[in-house]
């Protein structure tokens, strides 16, 4: 009964070890048992070591199942772990219907434009803080309707291209089923505008400013996603560079300052997967400038003031499609 007793207590023993996940103490506790029970009688060793040798198979599958759990809990953790930030890319052709006009002389410019759009960003799973770098460029034909220095009816036409770099930041506001990102930044615009005929000449257009706006970003399905961007465009300042010396070498150059005006933008956007970590997307767009007059500017011929120039107040609308591809 002794040895019943002992071996039983063994038993549980190396049961709470292979529990405690302590092979090494195991092994050890039962080479000793086996030692002592070799010495104290023949009669018991079968029954012993297949007792014993039948509970060291159990404990070392307990411990395998144990540490195969543990392993595949490690490699699911690992699995979600993600980075500090998360970057993508987006390059972004468009197209948009370019309208300018000077109310108060009647003055239009109107034309398609191609373009695309490129863009990273980062998102960071910390803090939240956003960034984003923007660099547009386009190009088209415009139409121009308006009229001659004299007042004489004039129409025209010539090539514009456009560029506008923007660094934006912002916040990750995290909402049931919507992300919300605020965001401000700093922007610059450039047009450069070149009708063809005799009395045409080259104008450069360039403005500073700052974006303040908001996004945001909602589930639609398993694969799909759609959102909104508003934006309110503070003025710093634009610079209107008229090069009078293409219609005669004697005219100098202008160069008119422009101090208030503002700007504006809204689109929506549907974005669905089409790959692992490819995404395409939709997004038509509206556009908005509106600047007041310019400052005045002499304007000389051979080196005499003849008169003063001014920019006159005017708008720009630009309303336009973007397909984007995003990774």
């Amino acid at each position: 009964m002794k040895r019943i007793a002992a071996v039983l207590f063994s038993l549980t023993f190396i049961t709470s070890l292979a529990s405690a996940h302590d092979m090494k103490e195991v092994n050890k506790f039962l080479d000793k048992i086996e030692t002592t029970m070799q010495a104290d009688s023949i009669i018991t060793e079968p029954t012993v070591n297949y007792a014993l040798s039948q509970d060291r198979s159990k404990a070392d599958e307990y411990l395998d199942e144990i540490e195969g759990v543990d392993q595949t809990k490690s490699n699911e953790e690992m699995q979600v772990i993600e980075p500090a930030i998360k970057y993508s890319f987006e390059v972004s052709p468009e197209y948009y219907h370019f309208r300018y006009e000077e109310p108060g002389i009647d003055i239009k410019e109107e034309g398609d434009m191609f373009g695309v759009n490129l863009a990273v960003s980062g998102h960071s799973n910390i803090n939240y803080l956003m960034g984003k770098l923007e660099a547009r460029f386009s190009a088209g034909r415009v139409d121009y309707d308006g009229s001659l220095s004299d007042g004489t009816p004039h129409t025209d036409e010539g090539d514009d291209y456009s560029t506008e770099i923007r660094a934006l930041i912002g916040r990750d506001f995290k909402k049931p089923n919507m992300v919300l990102t605020p965001f401000f930044g700093f922007g610059y615009r450039y047009l450069n505008d070149q009708l063809e005929s005799q009395y045409a000449y080259e104008r450069e257009i360039s403005y500073l400013y700052s974006p303040l706006g908001v996004e945001t970003l909602s589930p639609l399905g398993k694969s799909c996603e759609w959102g909104l961007k508003l934006e309110y465009d503070i003025f710093w300042s634009g610079v209107v560079k008229s090069h009078l010396s293409d219609v005669n070498v004697a005219f100098n150059d202008l160069r008119n300052e422009q101090h208030e005006g503002y700007g504006a933008r809204a689109s929506i956007f549907l974005r669905t997967n089409i790959g692992e970590r490819l995404k395409f997307s939709l997004e038509p767009f509206f556009r908005y400038w509106n600047i007041q007059d310019s400052d005045d500017s002499l304007i000389t011929v051979s080196g005499t003031v003849v008169g003063v120039g001014r920019e006159p107040a005017n708008n720009t609308q630009e309303f336009g499609i973007r397909a984007s591809l995003i990774w």
